[in-house]
């Protein structure tokens, strides 16, 4: 099959690269000029195992079955957390990574958090927070858990990489699919390309639209933007609940221990502490700042899509990183000596009405034999959702 996959994050790479060990042709378009530059390049970089989704078993599920595949594909890429060791703590290690439960406003208890953890067999270590090795407040329970982080920049190279050494795999880049339609719409194409798909594109090296016809199949996995094609072909969608997001990159001050720090599970006061990849600073998160704007509603607003006219450009940056920090200090206070170097933003999409659950599932959906669209989860889920699309297509 010719087959048009669109978005290059990681979920559309790596379906490309399933797609093309099967047999098919595939072409894959990214708007931007290089690949994972959207929501896979501005993440936590975190390869969740489901500690994070405690009130979301499908999550935790979907998260645990993926984990091991995805540390062992792309190994090189991919840091792993110490784990949990028998003979006591070590700070010094490499990575360690540690939950912690607050004693006041989680939507998740501590002894909640381990009759999770038992019960789907994640590995863990529950400890008193006076033995960590910086000061915590607040917390009624640590837990260390056994994750790995990636690091985007390599694991963007690596997949290029990949698509590349794939001679039948073709990447274009700052290409954007402005819509796909049936070949059938038109005389000419229904005579040339009976039964087929066409993308009409912006970019690319050429001036206005374009139309390119004769695809037997798209996979759509523009993450955020995924509805807006798939509205545009007449099928339905759900409301999603869009996010525009913004995390700050900080440097530690000597002597902090490299870990990974979750204040857990509060929808107000929630922190992420993470290792940014191979770079020695940290990605800093907090639930109540760093969603810069939210909106339900069936498409991601176009300029939440760019940098310059996303919700954080009208964001005074310096008051915003003041209260990055000290809201992610009231519970670790050595993270009030973080120095701010930079930020990662990005537009993100959960389900809609989901915060009861806090669900971050990976579907892929078939709204016809050949237009498919993949609803982007957790990372970790990718080379599932890969098979998936394999799957699904090759039963068309």
């Amino acid at each position: 099959m010719n087959v048009a996959v669109v978005g290059g994050g990681i979920f559309g790479c790596t379906a490309a690269l399933r797609l093309a060990k099967d047999g098919h042709r595939v072409s894959l378009f990214e708007r931007q000029g290089s690949l994972m530059q959207g929501a896979s390049g501005n993440s936590h970089g975190r390869i969740h195992r489901g500690y994070h989704y405690p009130r979301s078993p499908e999550t935790i599920s979907q998260c645990k079955d993926g984990f091991e595949r995805f540390v062992r594909e792309f190994g090189s890429c991919v840091t792993r957390s110490v784990g949990i060791r028998q003979s006591g703590f070590d700070w010094a290690s490499d990575w360690n990574d540690v939950y912690l439960l607050m004693k006041e406003g989680s939507l998740t208890s501590a002894n909640e958090f381990h009759s999770v953890c038992q019960r789907h067999g994640l590995p863990y270590c529950r400890f008193d927070p006076r033995s960590m090795p910086v000061e915590v407040r607040g917390v009624e329970a640590c837990f260390l858990a056994d994750e790995a982080i990636f690091d985007a920049d390599k694991l963007a190279v690596e997949v290029e990489a990949r698509l590349r050494a794939e001679d039948s795999v073709s990447v274009r880049l700052s290409t954007s699919v402005e819509s796909v339609w049936s070949a059938n719409n038109s005389a000419y194409t229904r005579e040339v390309f009976p039964d087929s798909l066409c993308l009409s594109l912006q970019g690319g090296g050429i001036t206005g639209q374009y139309s390119l016809p004769g695809w037997d199949a798209v996979v759509n996995c523009t993450y955020a933007d995924v509805n807006r094609l798939t509205v545009g072909l007449g099928f339905g969608v759900r409301p999603l609940r869009f996010e525009s997001t913004a995390q700050l990159v900080v440097e530690m001050p000597a002597g902090f221990p490299r870990l990974g720090l979750s204040v857990m599970d509060s929808q107000e006061r929630g922190v992420v502490l993470s290792p940014h990849g191979s770079s020695g600073k940290y990605l800093l998160y907090h639930v109540a700042h760093s969603v810069i704007a939210m909106q339900e509603s069936l498409q991601v607003p176009r300029e939440w899509l760019r940098p310059e006219s996303s919700p954080f450009a009208s964001v005074d940056r310096g008051e915003w990183e003041k209260r990055m920090i000290a809201g992610a200090a009231e519970f670790v206070p050595v993270l009030s000596e973080a120095r701010p170097v930079g930020v990662l933003q990005s537009p993100r999409m959960v389900p809609a009405h989901s915060d009861e659950r806090d669900e971050r599932p990976t579907l892929v959906t078939v709204h016809s034999p050949r237009y498919l669209t993949v609803h982007a989860g957790k990372v970790d889920t990718s080379l599932q959702a890969a098979d998936a699309v394999a799957h699904l297509l090759g039963d068309a």
